[in-house]
């Protein structure tokens, strides 16, 4: 069937009404999702109601579903999806990660050798006017860069490091999980969709620690200057959340970060995340 959209309110992402993700979806529909994705980034489906394993089908249909590596963070019931919650059990620990606090700019999985760049975010309970998500576009910033950033950059990798991003924005008690490593890992500052040849920047602002063959003061400047126009407003689309949303987005060609939330908006969220392929889309690997 035809798919009924509408633009998302902000420069830049698609509302896709009237689909019922718990449904099994013909090809024809996927390939108009993937078609419409490719070029609005960030893809809205309002009104669902879905278990686990019908939001893990439905991710996998765009790629091999990813497990991670934060135990602390799987679902009980099916290992790849995880949960973003700030909810605690009955014994005081934490119910999935990220808590209540802002999550800052990043791209997910930016510090891995070969990221799964597409996601996909449930909202089961979200509260009223609270834990807003802001989602930047960085093909419209790496267009608005003037010529002279957009020749220092091109060809340059930079070093993306894990722990760099783990002292940014988890919590104390996050931090100390010792079980989980990761080694510093080098990626292009610039990726080319292979179907469109559009340019993205990928600059990840928490994550990304130095550019390599620059100075270390050099590459701090050069960086700010670049984040600039990575998070500036006119690439930004937020979304509010309502019980049922669903967000899928590309980690190749956004960033993303959170408003933070007060201990007694609880808050549930469930995301997958998906292997893309460099044949469709931009992957730093």
């Amino acid at each position: 069937m035809a798919l009924k959209t509408r633009r998302a309110d902000g420069p830049f992402g698609m509302v896709v009404d009237d689909l019922d993700l718990a449904e099994p979806l013909d090809d024809g529909d996927i390939g108009a999702l993937k078609a419409l994705w490719a070029e609005h980034a960030v893809l809205v489906f309002p009104r669902q109601c879905l278990t686990e394993a019908e939001l893990a089908t439905f991710s996998a249909r765009f790629g091999a579903l990813d497990v991670v590596v934060r135990t602390d963070m799987l679902s009980p019931y099916m290992p790849e999806v995880i949960y973003i919650s700030n909810m605690k059990d009955k014994d005081g620990r934490n119910v999935g990660g990220l808590a209540s606090g802002e999550v800052d700019w990043h791209a997910d999985q930016s510090y891995r050798p070969k990221p799964a760049t597409g996601a996909v975010l449930y909202g089961v309970l979200v509260p009223p006017e609270a834990g807003n998500t802001y989602f930047a576009n960085q093909y419209l910033a790496y267009e608005n860069l003037p010529q002279a950033l957009k020749d220092r950059i091109e060809g340059k990798q930079a070093i993306f490091s894990y722990a760099h991003r783990m002292a940014k924005f988890y919590p104390p008690e996050m931090r100390d999980n010792t079980s989980i490593s990761s080694p510093d890992i080098s990626h292009p500052m610039v990726l080319r969709h292979p179907v469109s040849g559009r340019k993205a920047l990928y600059a990840d602002p928490t994550t990304l620690l130095r550019i390599e063959g620059m100075e270390r003061g050099e590459s701090d400047d050069l960086l700010a200057e670049i984040t600039g126009y990575s998070v500036d407003p006119s690439v930004i689309y937020t979304h509010c959340w309502r019980p049922g949303d669903v967000v899928m987005w590309d980690n190749g060609c956004t960033l993303h970060r959170r408003d933070p939330l007060d201990e007694i908006d609880l808050r549930l969220l469930k995301r997958t995340t998906m292997f893309l392929s460099p044949e469709h889309y931009c992957v730093p690997d």
